[in-house]
């Protein structure tokens, strides 16, 4: 057991402060798993990780491997047999191994002596590296794209001869009009004058300097690399998977046109996926052209695919549908659908991004998903002939995340507000026995952080909330708070809203949250309605109805807790980023004098300016309650629209001190947003502080930048704490 120095003064110096984040730094997160037999007979297994850690010297997240051998003779106990000691990665992109175990791939960076970024492919053998291609010199594509979840793929070919990945387009070097022959190397044919400063469309917040990517195709033996020229070219190719037998691919194409919207975070955009032959050289479609439909997975025996599929448009985290698709029969079935309400115990739906690498039982007939399920992450098997949906059971009532499974060996990652993310490794029961599925800890002890608790609290609407469309609603928030603290004294409570606004509040491990705790706050995290995880009527039930359903449902959960608690209604505070800054802005505009200090970390505070910079314009539409298409432009119904849910408006009324965050790179909502709100108080004389971090998007999450902004958040609360008497 981890113990974490306990908080007890919550007037601790800042030097103090700084030691327990240090602490806190040190925990890791799994970002990848992979299993391997090492046995004939198939009861010992390797299993092989790749980890984070924050390094607060070096301003960076280290990534390091480490590798575990597992005796899975049972489902009842997995019991691990050796752990390798951690091994630092050096600038690796992908690191693939191919299916017989006898090859890996890896895709590394690498700055030469002119301070020029190159990037590499080495084939290694379980003795030595056979091969070093040098990516960067080829005329064929630019920089090879890493794990993104949308693009970014890298897999070994069945006969482990091509290597499939995908890259930048390789365009012609952009030069000078004015530019003479003799002072360009490039021969005429590579180059592209006044090229210069033409702008090229970028998929949004996180994907910048990707604009169109080309699927690649690596033959080992002679090192030749093939651009596919098959693919559509109004389409961006991702999420690639070899056909079984090698003869072709099948891919997810985003459209282009008219224009790209913003992609992470918003799997609704127009999708569709195909099949390329590569002996007949045909590109046809196998999902619907009008939906979105991504994350392909097929069978390891070959004979069908699952896949997820929304709805274009609209709200951007929906409930989505799992498919099936036959490769034989060419016939395609549902296997979930979308739901829109569920009663306690049913499942609410699948609100994922992606499947999981690999999702499929050893026998081929069920397929494991990972979704939000109110308040969990948690792992649910589907049955692809009864279609039963079976809930797994989770070790230690902890969050879980699904990294792999290999007949029927599973990694899955764990983790709750006093459990920092843990490994475990379990045997898929046979199917209808799902329910007795055991779980064993990789290493040999799991950090465990005393003295905090957190419990789910669920919020009926008053008669005067209760929305007319969807008028069975309920919500619910996630209280977790300090037992060391002393209970006759008052307590600091925290409020917390989440973004998106359609994201989700887990019980999982939240660094800030949990840190919180050990100083001496409590934290109530407000699943209002809207929130994933709880049906699509939950979801569709607050476009129309932002700042006012949303900012309700916050402060009416927030005054319950405090009563039903005892907590002291003179110590709240209110936090949030994105559209959880957003609510943060309408709860002190909205209710002046009850929050002691707020902070807002790129926060939306004007709907109608966001709508022009923004790369989710279409959202600042639908969540004023208007439709959206791509030629859609604001006229003086929307934008009053706009304007009338956002938190601007009650400028005048604040008065609770505000701390302003941003990331000065952020591409969702623009910067000038949260300086647009600074001016604005400054101006009428309220108290603010403005933060703002360079070479940092929407989440402020870089190594320094995310340290700073936690000393500086619990600084400007502890400031704000009334006098004790």
């Amino acid at each position: 057991m981890l113990v974490i120095m306990s908080a007890g003064d919550i007037d601790m110096d800042i030097s103090s402060v700084v030691k327990l984040y240090r602490e806190f730094a040190k925990f890791t997160q799994t970002t990848s798993a992979a299993i391997s037999r090492s046995s004939s007979n198939g009861k010992q297994v390797l299993v092989s990780t790749v980890q984070t850690q924050r390094d607060l010297e070096r301003a960076e997240k280290v990534k390091f491997t480490k590798n575990y051998c597992v005796d899975v003779q049972n489902a009842e106990t997995c019991n691990v047999l050796f752990r390798s000691s951690p091994q630092e990665l050096n600038n690796e992109i992908w690191n693939r191994e191919s299916k017989s175990g006898k090859y890996r791939a890896v895709v590394r960076k690498w700055t030469d002596k002119k301070k020029e970024e190159k990037q590499f492919l080495e084939i290694w053998t379980g003795s030595n590296k056979i091969e070093n291609i040098d990516l960067s010199s080829s005329d064929k594509h630019g920089k090879v794209y890493d794990p993104d979840g949308y693009f970014g793929c890298f897999e070994w070919s069945s006969k482990e001869d091509k290597i499939l990945f995908v890259a930048e387009k390789k365009y012609k070097k952009a030069v000078s009009y004015f530019t003479k022959p003799s002072d360009d190397k490039d021969s005429p044919d590579k180059t592209a004058p006044g090229e210069e400063y033409v702008v090229r469309e970028d998929w949004g917040e996180g994907f910048v300097g990707k604009h169109i990517s080309v699927l690649c195709i690596l033959t080992i033996s002679t090192g030749d690399i093939n651009v596919i020229e098959e693919i559509p070219d109004n389409v961006s190719v991702g999420q690639v998977q070899w056909m079984p037998d090698d003869s072709g691919v099948i891919f997810t194409g985003w459209q282009h046109e008219p224009y790209r919207l913003g992609i992470i975070y918003c799997p609704m955009r127009k999708s569709t996926l195909f099949h390329l032959d590569f002996n007949s050289g045909v590109c046809e479609s196998l999902s619907s052209l009008s939906k979105a439909s991504n994350s392909a997975k097929i069978s390891p025996d070959g004979n069908k695919f699952v896949y997820l599929q929304t709805e274009c448009g609209g709200p951007h985290m929906q409930c989505a549908e799992l498919l099936m698709y036959d490769l034989n029969t060419k016939e395609t079935v549902t296997l979930v659908e979308k739901v829109w309400t569920a009663k306690d115990g049913e499942l609410p739906g699948i609100y994922t991004l992606c499947l999981p690498d690999t999702c499929y039982s050893d026998d081929n007939k069920r397929v494991l998903v990972n979704t939000i399920w109110t308040h969990q992450n948690t792992i649910v098997v589907i049955d692809t002939v009864t279609k039963s949906v079976v809930r797994l059971p989770s070790d230690n009532d902890c969050c879980m995340v699904l990294l792999c499974i290999e007949q029927d060996t599973m990694i899955a990652e764990c983790s709750s507000p006093s459990r920092p993310h843990y490994l475990v490794i379990g045997k898929l029961p046979a199917s209808g026995q799902e329910s007795k599925m055991k779980w064993s800890a990789l290493d040999e002890t799991t950090p465990v952080l005393d003295n905090i608790k957190w419990k789910v609290n669920k919020h009926q609407p008053s008669t005067d909330r209760v929305n007319g469309k969807y008028p069975n609603l309920t919500y619910e928030s996630i209280l977790t708070y300090p037992t060391d603290v002393d209970p006759n004294s008052s307590r600091n409570f925290i409020v917390f809203p989440h973004g998106g606004p359609h994201s989700v509040f887990t019980s999982s491990f939240m660094l800030y949250v949990s840190l919180f705790c050990k100083l001496g706050y409590s934290s109530l995290l407000v699943n209002y309605r809207g929130s994933s995880g709880y049906g699509s009527d939950s979801i569709y039930s607050l476009p129309g109805k932002c700042g006012d359903q949303d900012v309700k449902d916050v402060q009416c959960a927030a005054m319950e807790i405090v009563k039903a608690e005892g907590y002291d209604a003179n110590r709240m505070f209110v936090w949030g980023g994105s559209h959880g800054g957003f609510l943060t802005c309408h709860l002190v505009g909205q209710y002046p004098d009850v929050y002691k200090a707020s902070v807002c970390r790129n926060p939306v505070i004007d709907v109608s300016s966001k709508v022009g910079p923004s790369d989710i314009p279409d959202a600042c539409y639908v969540e004023a309650g208007h439709s959206f298409t791509h030629s859609t432009i604001p006229n003086e119904e929307t934008l009053s629209a706009m304007w009338k849910c956002s938190p601007l408006q009650y400028v005048d009324q604040i008065t609770t001190p505000v701390m302003i965050m941003i990331g000065k790179d952020d591409r969702r909502v623009p910067p000038s947003q949260g300086y647009q709100l600074y001016k604005a108080l400054k101006a009428r004389n309220k108290k603010v502080r403005h933060v703002a971090y360079p070479d940092n998007c929407h989440p402020i999450v870089k190594v320094d930048s995310e340290a700073d902004a936690f000393i500086n958040i619990y600084k400007w609360f502890n400031d704000h704490l009334p006098i004790s008497e």
